[in-house]
């Protein structure tokens, strides 16, 4: 509910919103100009989320996604398509169904895969967002976040979780196979959809978890069709690499970017076991947070505030 009375009345709230969006907008122009942002000086990618994501793509599209899961073959593939770099992404962390979204993207030029995949998941985001909100200040105060402008400074796929876990719990209520739809395609994103299963088992929601399972299975096969089942097969090789590198037992590892109980730990010097004692706690103590609220009387509003505070808490792989 929006406040309608002094420092965050509706009418001061858009004007505070749009004011800061509009400071955001300046930003980005002035750092596109520099040659800064998506394009350097001499019209070649800017190496960011996005260059790693376009890069893996277009190889997709060419039937090479099994070997995106090999970590040499990867750096490899972003150099030929992005250019030599001091730095390339070593793991292709999504699973193959992560394609069928965003491999439309990958026949564009990528300024324009860039700017496209930023608008149109933003529009999404703000469309879930103001359909459950259903207040026009909810716009202003969703541009004006920073994490709004950070994600579209990378052209991250933050918007993209929004949209899916958001257009979940609001159809939830009236049309329960439709919001399964939204959490099977959310399976492009599993460290997010953890406590999913807690809720809807909490809420004997079985059409919505009937739902959600032919859904995943519908989008499995449909990478295995586009893709091959090669996808599949190189998948945990590739998650493997990706706790690697994300939670090792190097006491240097930058961990300020692991926005997770663990990585909070291992910033504070706590060993790699005490990381994982702690994050279980917090995540099963999550998790049982989510079942009882579920399983209450509690108003709906609470309830898909609960689950969605809660998917990010409880996940170990967050970074920022």
């Amino acid at each position: 509910m929006v406040a309608t009375s002094g420092l965050f009345r509706a009418s001061r709230l858009q004007l505070y919103g749009y004011t800061v969006a509009a400071i955001y907008v300046l930003f980005l122009v002035s750092v596109y100009r520099a040659g800064t942002w998506i394009l350097d000086t001499k019209g070649a990618p800017i190496y960011t989320d996005f260059a790693c994501a376009w890069a893996a793509a277009l190889q997709a599209i060419h039937g090479q996604v099994a070997l995106l899961y090999d970590p040499a073959k990867f750096v490899e593939m972003q150099a030929a398509v992005i250019g030599p770099g001091e730095y390339f992404y070593p793991n292709w962390p999504y699973p193959p169904t992560f394609f069928l979204i965003f491999a439309p993207f990958a026949v564009l030029h990528y300024s324009q895969a860039f700017l496209a995949w930023d608008v149109l998941t933003l529009l999404a985001g703000l469309v879930v967002v103001c359909s459950i909100a259903q207040h026009p200040a909810v716009i202003a105060v969703f541009l004006a976040s920073p994490f709004t402008f950070w994600n579209f400074l990378a052209a991250h796929n933050g918007f993209l979780t929004v949209s899916l876990l958001g257009g979940s719990l609001l159809f939830l209520e009236r049309r329960p196979l439709l919001a399964g739809v939204f959490i099977g395609c959310l399976t492009c994103k599993p460290q997010f959809g953890v406590l999913v299963p807690v809720a809807l088992l909490a809420a004997r929601e079985w059409r919505t978890i009937v739902s959600a399972a032919i859904t995943a299975a519908l989008l499995s096969g449909a990478a295995v069709a586009a893709f091959g089942a090669g996808a599949w097969t190189g998948l945990p090789r590739g998650f493997v690499a990706q706790a690697r590198l994300n939670f090792p037992a190097d006491p240097a590892s930058n961990w300020g970017y692991l926005q997770t109980t663990y990585g909070l730990i291992r910033l504070l010097h706590g060993s790699a076991a005490l990381a994982w004692l702690g994050q279980a706690v917090v995540t099963s103590t999550i998790a049982v947070v989510v079942w009882l609220v579920w399983r209450s009387n509690a108003r709906y509003p609470l309830k898909a505030a609960t689950l969605s505070a809660g998917a990010v808490i409880a996940s170990p792989y967050a970074f920022a």
